[in-house]
């Protein structure tokens, strides 16, 4: 028989009690926990919105780095946005950073306008969707530069993107056929083995032929127009270029006009040059000795007389002796063209003349060594060829005089 404890029912009551509190204050714990958390998350909230710049705009979005391709539109001005043209922007490295020159166009109305980036102008619509340029008020407009060139025009309450137009008058200009017409070739190899350190720089350089004369460039070089061709330096109230890039097969170069709005891009191809070996004994022919460290010989159709350190330009009418430093200076820099022959040593001992040098062809980008050797044939003078003649008839005489005794003693 079970004995019951009398206290049992005031022990089980006590710990339902507790079990109850217990409960509470664990949902007031959690309760209180959730209550921090969203009042927490809300301050954090504020904090962030506060260091959101005041100028920053929703609208913004898609518009600079953050472009997706197209520009979205926020104009209250219908028909503004198709009517201001961009003409030009005066990108020419040369240019003030500090204020780009802008220049505008109205399409309708075919008025042109030039003012700087962050200038403000006005515009005024005469008629529905006809637009003029004002100084007496009405729409004011704020350009500024955003990347890759493009222009946002900024209103009261709005903006648009202007849209690039080129100005409709088309002249054939002689700076940029120029280059349409150019020609891009390998480093020169004459700067290099015969330039010596004054041309060392430009031997590391492209050649860009322009016809008229040659430019050695590299990327980020400017070239300026003066005295009707393109030339090493810059201007600010000429003509520019600048090498923007040099690829294995292209030189590409950036084209401004005098006033910074117009820019072409042109894009030069390498000219492969497939060049033949040289016979030099087929060009340098019938050596003769003069001297012991001088031979005569024939250039083409010319004898001339070689000699160490001599340099022969093959031109169009002939071979001509580079001379003067001032024809040096003129072949290094391709205002003489031709194949170059350079002869390095020339030597006559004991018969043996020997012709050692480079040949170039007229691009400069290939070289081919030049080693011609030849044998010296006595000279033989009249008088020796009288006495040699003399020395036979008289041998001839004495074997005709030995036949006749003979055929008489055997008769």
């Amino acid at each position: 028989m079970e004995l019951i404890d009398p206290q049992r029912p005031k022990v089980e009551k006590s710990l339902r009690w507790l079990q109850k509190a217990v409960f509470m204050a664990v949902g007031a714990y959690a309760l209180y926990l959730l209550l921090h958390l969203a009042l927490g998350g809300r301050d954090f909230a504020a904090a962030k919105a506060q260091d959101v710049p005041l100028s920053f705009h929703h609208e913004n979005i898609g518009e600079g780095p953050l472009a997706l391709g197209g520009h979205k539109t926020f104009c209250p001005v219908k028909g503004l946005p198709e009517e201001v043209a961009i003409l030009g922007i005066n990108l020419r490295p040369d240019a003030p950073r500090e204020k780009v020159a802008l220049q505008l166009g109205l399409k309708s109305s075919e008025q042109t306008k030039e003012i700087t980036m962050g200038e403000a102008f006005w515009v005024k619509e005469t008629s529905p969707g006809i637009f003029a340029f004002s100084e007496e008020g009405g729409i004011q407009i704020i350009p500024s530069l955003l990347d890759r060139g493009i222009v946002r025009l900024d209103l009261e309450k709005g903006f648009f993107i202007g849209k690039s137009m080129r100005s409709s008058l088309k002249e054939e200009i002689d700076y940029e056929g120029a280059f349409q017409k150019a020609e891009v070739h390998l480093p020169d190899l004459l700067l290099s083995k015969y330039g010596g350190p004054e041309y060392r720089e430009l031997s590391d350089k492209v050649q860009i032929d322009l016809g008229t004369n040659v430019c050695f460039v590299k990327e980020g070089d400017l070239l300026v127009w003066a005295d009707q061709m393109w030339q090493e330096g810059a201007s600010l109230e000429r003509p520019l270029a600048k090498v923007t890039n040099v690829t294995s097969s292209s030189v590409e170069v950036d084209i401004w006009d005098a006033s910074g709005f117009r820019e072409v891009h042109v894009a030069i191809p390498f000219k492969n040059v497939h060049q033949m070996p040289l016979r030099a004994e087929e060009v340098i022919t019938s050596l003769r000795p003069k001297a012991a460290r001088e031979i005569t010989c024939l250039l083409g159709k010319r004898r001339v007389v070689l000699k160490a350190g001599d340099w022969w330009l093959k031109t169009q009418t002939g071979f001509k002796n580079i001379r003067r430093m001032q024809d040096i200076e003129d072949v290094l820099a391709h205002r003489l063209q031709g194949e170059l022959f350079i002869f390095d040593e020339i030597t006559n001992d004991k018969g043996r003349m020997t012709i050692q040098g480079t040949h170039f062809d007229a691009t400069h980008t290939h070289m081919q060594p030049l080693m011609i050797t030849a044998t010296v044939e006595k000279k033989v003078g009249a008088a020796a060829r009288k006495r040699g003649s003399w020395k036979k008839g008289r041998q001839s005489d004495e074997i005709m005089i030995q036949q006749k005794k003979i055929i008489e003693e055997g008769s």
